[in-house]
């Protein structure tokens, strides 16, 4: 696979920071697992209450690591939905979890909302590629290289096969399905990681990345004038 290696995080799913349950004061410790079983609803959940307002919008083109984003993402999803961090109601739990992070799960989510029907829209593959300008309000040239990285590799593995794609985006985390799919995606991963890296993946980047990828190249295929 081109000289490259992958890892697969199996133990630590959610990276420090990303998001993680207090265990002090009688708090019920939340595992990586369900962690992303409630990312999935809460942002399904967050995009249908807020996903078309224009301040939800404004927020999702701030900048990766711009300073207004968690006072923006504070202010317009608040606690919204709150009740999805919990799959199990009687129990006392609190959840903190990275806005940052949680950001990028919503462009899965958007996805979800938007296409899962009709899945990903024919010449997506093909589509004209995106430009950081074109996604994000502000200067792109301040953007972290770790993150244009991820961008470049997200794209990647979503032009190779859309289908795919579409349809880990759509499985419910650590069910057969979404590992079948993982598997069918593994050779275009290390197709999409540049000669000589090692790139260290977990579920939650993974659905990242991808998510945000085939969103995003949706949206510009479907709005594409007609091919002639």
């Amino acid at each position: 696979m081109r000289g490259m290696a992958i890892v697969w995080i199996a133990a630590a799913l959610m990276a420090p920071g990303h998001a993680a349950a207090a265990g002090q004061d009688g708090m019920r410790r939340i595992d990586a697992k369900e962690t992303l079983f409630n990312m999935y609803d809460f942002t399904d959940c967050v995009v249908r209450v807020e996903g078309d307002s224009a301040t939800f919008r404004t927020m999702m083109r701030m900048m990766p690591g711009d300073p207004r984003f968690v006072p923006a993402y504070v202010k317009t999803v608040g606690d919204t939905c709150g009740d999805k961090l919990s799959r199990l109601p009687s129990t006392t739990v609190q959840l903190q979890a990275d806005p940052a992070a949680i950001r990028s799960l919503l462009f899965g989510a958007l996805y979800r909302r938007k296409f899962r029907k009709s899945g990903p829209p024919p010449g997506l593959a093909t589509v004209a590629p995106l430009t950081l300008s074109s996604e994000f309000d502000g200067d792109v040239t301040t953007i972290d290289p770790d993150y244009r990285v991820r961008r470049a590799f997200g794209d990647c593995v979503a032009r190779h096969d859309p289908q795919a794609v579409s349809d880990l985006i759509l499985a419910r985390p650590y069910t057969d399905g979404e590992g079948a799919v993982i598997e069918r995606l593994t050779p275009i991963l290390g197709a999409c990681i540049p000669k000589g890296q090692t790139v260290r993946l977990t579920r939650e980047g993974l659905r990242e990345d991808l998510g945000e990828a085939i969103y995003k190249l949706a949206v510009a295929a479907r709005e594409a004038p007609p091919a002639g």
